[in-house]
């Protein structure tokens, strides 16, 4: 939903920004953005535009991995029948993020490598151009592309052709992190400061990323299983180095997971590998021929336990920990949830986006309002000169650097007082005063002039010689402290 409001503004012309007159990056997939901004633009409405567009790449998706399987009657079951299996993929193939689009880019990657017959240079640059455009749904998928890239430069066996195959494959990623540094000040979405750049500690984050691998094997274990399943029988059964490559980079990024503390939508980040798994096991039940049968019977039980899942869902909401059932929340059910938003719920009651006019003064800010949790939501049904601050930071770019305040109440979250994914910090004193009337009045010297420097980078002209002076000092902050460590605080 955060990200639909970046939509409906850049496409009434008021930018690439959440808040009018503040240019933050509050999305993490700037190509699936870009690609929801094309077609609302042309269909007018956003919504089911989403949906529509979601449930498309999702079937797509799902072609590839039963092309991939065709070899036997017992693979191409076991493939189609497992993404059904799935928790994670059902739930994210239509939840509006950029999981379908990532589904079909990583489909398209994996025909693309499982094809020997071009050359190393020409497959290295291909898999490069699919993997940057992979890169763009989601910035930490680089951890899985890793290990695929490096193989295949291996194999190009020429230092030369290889670099020339990741500039050339790679001009989409160089040219929207180009972009984004001079348009947002810096590389990184705003979400990556919200979530990441901390003052937790990292052993706090591998306990909430444990608990989160706990939550899907309660939840989703199906789709855990099949991970380790197939990552065990690629890495210690095949001799081939390039299924082993994607093994390493599936491996590599569940690592990732549990390192940065998992999510708060329940098996979120598990749904890209357990379809990148359903490709690296699409040999296996070729070799086993008849006795895959038992292996049918047994995924389409899983299959049809999900299909009633999906028409009956939980009415628990918030699993434990501050992990959300993600399909509960938005269907409604019983009146357990926020919003109707399924187009099964029984009671649907969809986003109303009529605000959005091209007529709004870009610059005029008539209300200012605070929330965390259900920011998206709220902010879609407002007016688009409506300003949200979000006290967790992840489309406000002063709070996302300021350090997080566990002393505040948070009854959803982990035992240490934060919430994964939303990371509380406390509100200046004078913010909401100083953006509602220009003037900065925050009542702390520090963060005023924090802030200051911030208003400089995000809300002059993007070319304006004052901020292409700051931009390059700025883009090396990080938090607050790094500001009150550097030149600027003199």
């Amino acid at each position: 939903m955060i990200t639909l409001r970046s939509v409906l503004n850049f496409t009434h012309g008021y930018g690439l920004v959440f808040n009018i007159g503040e240019r933050a990056q509050s999305y993490t997939h700037p190509i699936w953005m870009l690609l929801l901004s094309l077609v609302s633009f042309i269909t007018g409405e956003v919504f089911f535009t989403t949906l529509f567009i979601s449930m498309v790449f999702a079937l797509a998706a799902y072609g590839i991995a039963l092309y991939v399987s065709r070899k036997s009657i017992y693979s191409i079951s076991i493939a189609g029948l497992s993404l059904i299996a799935s928790k994670a993929f059902i739930d994210y193939s239509t939840s509006g993020l950029e999981n379908p689009l990532s589904f079909l880019l990583f489909g398209i990657l994996m025909l693309l490598l499982l094809e020997k017959s071009s050359t190393p240079e020409i497959r290295l640059t291909r898999a490069v151009f699919i993997g940057s455009l992979i890169f763009l749904c989601r910035m930490d998928y680089a951890v899985i592309l890793a290990p695929i890239v490096s193989l295949l430069c291996f194999q190009t066996k020429s230092v030369k052709k290889s670099l020339l195959g990741i500039l050339v494959g790679g001009i989409p990623a160089f040219s929207w992190l180009l972009f984004s540094l001079i348009y947002y000040g810096t590389v990184f979405p705003n979400t990556y400061f919200a979530k990441l750049s901390t003052n937790i500690p990292k052993i706090q984050y591998l306990y909430q990323g444990l608990l989160y691998v706990y939550d899907s094997s309660l939840y989703d274990s199906f789709t855990l299983a099949t991970i380790v399943t197939a990552t065990i029988y690629t890495i210690f059964f095949l001799k081939d180095n390039t299924r082993k490559s994607v093994a390493t980079g599936v491996i590599l990024y569940c690592l990732y997971i549990v390192n940065i503390g998992g999510d708060f939508m329940s098996g979120r980040y598990f749904a890209i590998p357990l379809y990148i798994s359903v490709f690296l096991l699409s040999d296996l039940f070729v070799r086993l021929n008849r006795k895959s049968l038992i292996a049918v019977v047994m995924v389409a039980y899983f299959s049809c336990a999900n299909i009633i899942s999906i028409s009956l869902p939980s009415s628990r909401v918030i699993h434990a920990h501050g992990i959300n059932n993600e399909q509960a929340f938005y269907y409604g059910r019983d009146g357990n949830a926020a919003f109707s938003f399924g187009l099964l719920a029984p009671n649907r009651d969809y986003p109303d986006v009529t605000n959005w006019r091209r007529d709004t003064e870009p610059n005029v800010i008539d209300d200012v309002q605070i929330r965390c949790g259900l920011l998206g939501n709220h902010a879609l049904s407002s007016k688009p000169n409506t300003h949200w601050i979000d006290p967790c930071g992840l489309t406000d770019p002063l709070l996302a650097r300021l350090p997080i305040d566990t002393s505040i109440d948070s009854t959803d979250g982990n035992r240490f007082g934060w919430r994964i994914g939303h990371i509380k910090r406390r509100v200046p004193e004078g913010y909401a005063e100083s953006i509602a009337s220009g003037v900065n009045v925050i009542q702390d010297p520090d963060i005023a002039r924090f802030y200051d420097l911030i208003k400089v980078v995000v809300s002059d002209p993007v070319f304006s010689r004052k901020r292409l002076v700051y931009l390059f000092k700025f883009s090396g902050i990080k938090t607050f402290e790094d500001f009150k460590s550097s030149s600027f605080k003199e």
